[in-house]
């Protein structure tokens, strides 16, 4: 019989606690910490329930509650969508963006240090061909016979590649092995030079003359003392080339070039003076037996 009683009054507890949870609801602001610990102490099926109360009475429309939490949980959505579609490619793209100005960067160095390494190759490369130039070119003396012309010369002139030049009582004459401007330096005995830019006949060139200049082809080239002037001074000549320009293609040891003298005096034979240049070597018209443009020298008469 106790028992009875006792689980009937259990019975009737149970009964009134979502009343008593109800009222302490009342009495305590939703957002209150010590109210939170109140319900959470109560069983499961009150706790629930007082819960919901309060949910129903803070926001009586609930209609209007649950659009609202839509509408926040879209914005949400969107605002991820912005991020993930639009911000973070965005991003992605500028970096990449970044990277390419960044390698372009560096390889525009490395470019420019390559050629610079480039160029200093080159030179040393020119200084070691100019060397080899100078040291083992030859040059060879001998005698050969006039080539006719078409129509044939008069008395005062030679016939060299076809063509006239004229003779008097001495004439250096310049041809080269391939087409481009040559240069004839001639230094007489006395030390005056004849070249493209002193011509004469002049006392600055001992009354000699450069009568023929060729800029394009392969010569020939002239200097001669007219046979009606003044007799070339008596000792010894020096005769030079210069390698005004030939870029089709420059001069070097694949495309060298030969350059051959003819000196030509009535009295005795023509002497050849021949030399092969590997590279550009150049002496500002200088022609003395210590230039490196010298081709060879001879003596008069």
């Amino acid at each position: 019989m106790k028992d009875r009683i006792h689980m009937q009054v259990i019975s009737d507890n149970y009964r009134q606690i979502p009343s008593v949870a109800f009222q302490r609801r009342q009495s305590v602001p939703v957002n209150s910490s010590l109210r939170l610990v109140q319900v959470l102490k109560l069983p499961r099926q009150c706790r629930h329930q007082s819960l919901k109360i309060q949910l129903i009475e803070r926001h009586p429309n609930q209609k209007e509650f649950t659009d609202l939490y839509y509408q926040n949980d879209r914005k949400q959505k969107r605002r991820y969508l912005k991020y993930y579609c639009v911000y973070l490619p965005l991003c992605i793209y500028l970096l990449m963006i970044s990277l390419i100005c960044l390698g372009t960067i560096i390889a525009a160095i490395v470019i420019g240090l390559l050629s610079l390494a480039k160029t200093t190759t080159t030179t040393a490369t020119t200084t070691s061909e100019t060397t080899t130039v100078t040291t083992t070119s030859v040059t060879t003396t001998t005698q050969t016979t006039d080539i006719p012309c078409s129509p044939s010369c008069n008395l005062e002139q030679t016939c060299i590649q076809n063509v006239c030049t004229n003779v008097g009582y001495l004439a250096c004459t310049l041809t080269w092995s391939r087409p481009g401007d040559g240069d004839i330096v001639v230094t007489t005995p006395s030390g005056k030079t004849i070249y493209y830019a002193n011509r004469g006949p002049s006392n600055a060139t001992n009354q000699g003359e450069l009568d023929r200049d060729d800029q394009v082809g392969e010569g020939p080239e002239n200097v001669y003392w007219p046979s009606n002037g003044t007799l070339p001074p008596t000792g010894t000549y020096y005769v030079c080339f210069e390698p005004y320009q030939f870029n089709n293609p420059i001069i070097s040891i694949t495309n060298p070039i030969t350059v051959i003298y003819r000196i030509v005096r009535p009295s005795s034979p023509t002497l050849i003076f021949t030399r092969t240049f590997t590279s550009t070597i150049t002496n500002s018209y200088n022609c003395n037996i210590t230039s490196n443009t010298l081709i060879g020298s001879f003596n008069y008469p």
